[in-house]
């Protein structure tokens, strides 16, 4: 079981407790990243050994889940003066291709391939 404040104050505290004794067993912070909170993790089809973190200001982080490691990442290009922000997004069931959607209704897509 975990909790975290990433509200107005945007602390970015995180408490960890175990889900019997409900004892707290971490507790950390960091400062808030910049990009904002997460708003999505996509997976692929099983086999693909990526995920897509998006951030509610447009920064989209690729992640090797065998690694857990971060392979890349870009930043969409959103119009700051409608105040968009990312809202959801999703693969296409071959694990290659997905989509991203905006506050602004914007459809951004993308395309996923492992160098050979």
């Amino acid at each position: 079981m975990s909790s975290s404040d990433n509200g107005a104050n945007g602390s970015g505290l995180v408490k960890v407790w175990a889900s019997e004794t409900l004892d707290q067993v971490m507790r950390f912070s960091g400062p808030q990243d910049p990009s904002g909170p997460v708003i999505f993790v996509v997976s692929p089809a099983e086999g693909r050994r990526y995920s897509l973190i998006g951030h509610l200001h447009g920064l989209i982080r690729l992640i090797n889940v065998d690694s857990l490691r971060p392979e890349g990442s870009f930043r969409l290009p959103l119009r700051p003066e409608e105040d968009e922000t990312l809202t959801a997004a999703g693969f296409n069931p071959n694990g290659i291709n997905f989509a991203v959607g905006t506050s602004s209704g914007s459809i951004f897509f993308g395309s996923l391939r492992e160098d050979a």
